[in-house]
């Protein structure tokens, strides 16, 4: 039996300065680990077993995406092969810190646009989860002939927490709009010159 383990550590710092994120610059630090064995049983058999874990700084907990794989060798160029894997995708600065006005039907009025962050702050909505996907494949591969090649594989894919629009628009109360409650985001507008009358932004 041979094992080749392979592992490493990964570090981001990403920053970003755009004017539909209010009057804020937002930084963000990310890391990220992986390890992997992969395990050669003679020359018909390996198992691979991997795991990878993500630390946003959005996220309370730790994301683990784990995966494996066999492949077994049919004669000297015949291979049938499993898989299982799982990915994830995090909001991105956009989903997370977009504060702008969106015009509405009347000019005297605009909506506001709030991303995750900016939403959860302002009025205590939900932050948004990570998109996660299930991965999962067979396949057999046939090489014996020179002259072509047969390669089939059948595979599922079950994503879950998809992000994107929210799909309701919260409407302020009269009151709401003319006293400038919930944290100062309604009232009258002097930038826009409309009066914010709701908000929406992203969902899972």
């Amino acid at each position: 039996v041979h094992h080749d383990v392979v592992a490493g550590v990964g570090y981001r710092r990403k920053f970003v300065d755009w004017s539909v994120f209010g009057d804020r610059n937002y930084t963000e630090d990310h890391v990220q680990g992986f390890a992997q064995d992969s395990i050669h049983f003679g020359d018909r058999l390996t198992i691979v077993g991997g795991i990878r874990v993500d630390r946003h700084p959005l996220l309370t907990r730790a994301v683990f995406s784990p995966r494996g794989a066999i492949v077994g060798r049919v004669g000297d160029r015949q291979a049938l092969r499993a898989s299982v894997s799982t990915a994830f995708r995090t909001q991105n600065f956009l989903e997370s810190y977009i504060a702008t006005f969106q015009a509405a039907p009347l000019t005297a009025f605009s909506g506001f646009g709030a991303g995750s962050e900016v939403a959860n702050r302002l009025f205590g909505t939900p932050v948004l989860r990570p998109e996660r996907i299930l991965s999962g494949e067979l396949g057999y591969q046939n090489q014996e002939n020179d002259v072509f090649s047969v390669d089939a594989a059948a595979y599922f894919n079950r994503v879950e927490d998809i992000i994107d629009f929210s799909t309701d628009t919260t409407l302020y109360t009269l009151a709401e709009t003319t006293t400038g409650g919930l944290a100062g985001a309604t009232g009258f507008d002097r930038a826009s010159n409309t009066y914010i009358v709701g908000h929406g932004g992203f969902e899972n």
